[in-house]
Formats: structure tokens, sequence, C-alpha cells
């Protein structure tokens, strides 16, 4: 029983379901006007992606032994993928919920549940098998870098966005 919602869990943070769901929202962003933040998710999730299959294929770990009869994976296993991908994902869903809540105990409430989901999604790969512990917080490591990077980039593209505005402005009154 446990294994199965253990299975469960992990498939919360597994590329397929994350893409999807990355789509569902750029979607959903785009077309409440929010083009910066569907950019954001793309970005985000696509990018987290490729982060981890590039160090996948540096570091070269192999896998341990699955548990419970399950295929084992056919990647590396050094970082996490699902631990990187979730991280950044539910990271950056949170950022962007939390964006417009004023309520302090609301924004806690939406990282906490960012926190906890990328917490169970690690636990269930080591639980399973499918990764050492290490994996899962190297994952971590790399989707808070990772996050870390979209952000900033993200804050340079609002800065060129502004400086561009004023430009744009004093030109006009010139």
């Amino acid at each position: 029983m446990l294994t199965h919602a253990m299975h469960g869990v992990t498939e919360l943070g597994s590329p397929a379901f994350l893409i999807s769901l990355g789509a569902i929202l750029c979607w959903r962003l785009a077309a409440r006007g929010r083009m910066r933040a569907a950019i954001v998710v793309a970005v985000a999730v696509l990018g987290a992606e490729a982060f981890d299959g590039v160090l996948k294929l540096i570091l070269k770990r192999p896998r341990p032994e699955a548990f419970f009869g399950f295929a084992e994976p056919l990647s590396y296993s050094f970082p996490s993928g699902h631990s990187v991908e979730s991280c950044c994902f539910y990271g950056v869903m949170a950022a962007i919920l939390a964006a417009n809540v004023r309520s302090h105990a609301r924004k806690a409430a939406i990282w906490t549940t960012a926190g906890l989901l990328a917490a169970a999604i690690g636990f269930s790969r080591v639980y399973l098998g499918v990764h050492y512990p290490t994996d899962v917080l190297g994952g971590f490591a790399a989707g808070i870098v990772w996050a870390g990077l979209v952000r900033a980039g993200y804050q340079l593209w609002l800065h060129g966005a502004r400086r561009a505005a004023r430009v744009r402005t004093d030109s006009r009154h010139g």
C-alpha cells in the first residue's frame, strides 16, 4: 500500500507530469495577460530538465538497484531529476502564487506546501530505491541554483524593461 502511494508521489515530480502541468500553467498565465510569469515558468521547467540532464552526463553516477521490482530508470543517478525539477517547478509556482498575497500566513502556507511537496517527492525516490539520499540532496541543491538563476534573469529582464520604459518616457518629454 505504502509502495503504491510512494509511486504516486514520485509521479508528481516526473518530467512528463511537470512539463504537462507547466504547459497548462503557462497557457493559463498567458490567457490572464501574465506573459512574463508564463515565460518564467517555461524557462524554469524546461531549463531544470536540461540542467539535470547535463549534470547527469557530466557526473555519470550509477543508480542503486531499484526496490519493489520497479524497472530501473535508464539515466544516471546524480542528481535526482525528480528533485531538481520538483524543487524548481513547485518553488517557482509558489513564488508566482505568493507574489500577490498580502497575508504572511497564506504566503507561509504556500511556501510550506511547495517545500513539503518537493520533500515528499525526494523521499519517494529514495524509498523506491532509484536514488541515494545524496542524489536527492544534490537535486535539491541544483534546483535551488537553477531557480536562483531564473530569478536573477527575471530581475535583469525587469530592470531592462524599466530602463527602456524610462528612456521612451524621457525621449517623449525631452
